[in-house]
């Protein structure tokens, strides 16, 4: 009777420790992939395609609901639902006005409207700082950190690095202008820091907007506005990252070039238009980062609030030679040894 008690009791323990290590160390084939919900503006930038290889290439197994918002913000709500009933690992966002419309302002940040319990990703937003989605910095050189459940990838340089830029481009520059939408806040503010830095720089700023607060943008009014800007004799158009300039880049971009605008973009998408120059991100590089940030989250388990929000560490300096030939503005000798030349569609 004792040995069948001992031997009942040792098939016990072993049984007890076979679900122990069952519940502690399942193998990854066995695991569930994550889901991950992905919202882009508009389809094609790369930063998406990019976003996806890197978390395949690392082997994070994941499941990718893909909403493709089309520039139409209408639909935005009704992806805030979709989320909340889903209940997805992680969500991606990409572009300024999309995160925004996620997450929300942190002082507007509404649990009914927002998604603020599962973390978030974002690719592709130039001032998280300025569109209210994270704190203010407490130095320049603090890190960029949420505190809620966001992180992300910048894709612009500096305003001052930017500017800079142009003037190494086109040493003669003295008259700038600016292409803005006025009809976003985030825009708004980046005219007024713009206009502060060529103060600085000792140039004249010249901006206009094809579109103004609270009235439905209107691409007909880009035409008027980039030729008002060529009567104003402007040496070098600045066309910012814009949700709405990237959604009709060819239109801006080949207008302005048309009637001899030479024109700096401040993102990648544009200047593989017709844009002649830019300081750029490369998107698909960006996107990738962004998939760095969500392994972090997803496999290493960390606070997507305690994440630093970054931008890549190099830039490429882009010059389009097709758009410079046809207007004669080419790049000094010194651009020639580091930048990188293309053409019209290469993005494509």
């Amino acid at each position: 009777m004792q040995k069948q008690d001992a031997t009942m009791l040792q098939i016990l323990r072993s049984l007890l420790l076979a679900l122990a290590l069952a519940t502690t160390a399942v193998p990854a084939s066995w695991a569930e992939p994550f889901t991950i919900y992905m919202i882009v503006h508009r389809a094609g930038s790369g930063a998406d395609a990019g976003f996806r290889d890197y978390l395949k290439a690392n082997g994070v197994d994941a499941e990718f609901i893909l909403r493709d918002m089309e520039n139409d913000r209408s639909r935005l709500p009704g992806y805030v639902e979709e989320i909340k009933a889903l209940r997805p690992d992680l969500v991606y966002t990409q572009t300024t006005s999309v995160t925004r419309a996620i997450i929300g302002r942190m002082e507007e940040a509404d649990p009914d409207k927002n998604v603020l319990d599962t973390p978030i990703v974002f690719a592709m937003v130039s001032y998280p700082d300025r569109a209210k989605l994270v704190p203010e910095l407490a130095a320049p050189d603090a890190p960029m950190l949420s505190k809620r459940n966001l992180t992300g990838v910048r894709h612009v340089v500096s305003d001052r690095v930017r500017l800079n830029a142009m003037r190494r481009y086109m040493p003669t520059l003295q008259k700038l202008g600016m292409l803005y939408d006025k009809s976003s806040n985030a825009q708004r503010n980046a005219e007024k820091t713009v206009r502060t830095l060529a103060e600085e720089f000792g140039l004249e700023l010249i901006s206009d907007s094809p579109t103004e607060p609270d009235v439905e943008r209107d691409p007909a009014q880009i035409e008027p506005t980039l030729r008002r800007l060529k009567d104003a004799g402007v040496d070098l158009l600045y066309i910012p990252p814009s949700n709405f300039f990237g959604a009709h880049a060819e239109l801006v971009t080949g207008l302005a070039t048309e009637i001899g605008l030479p024109t700096f973009c401040g993102v990648e998408t544009l200047v593989y238009q017709h844009c002649i120059t830019g300081l750029v991100s490369p998107l698909y590089a960006v996107g990738r980062f962004a998939g760095f940030k969500a392994e972090q989250i997803l496999v290493g388990g960390l606070d997507p609030g305690d994440i630093p929000i970054e931008t890549l560490s190099r830039f490429s300096f882009v010059v389009n030679m097709e758009a410079a030939h046809k207007l004669k503005v080419y790049p000094p000798m010194e651009i020639l040894r580091f930048a990188q030349f293309i053409k019209t569609g290469d993005g494509s």
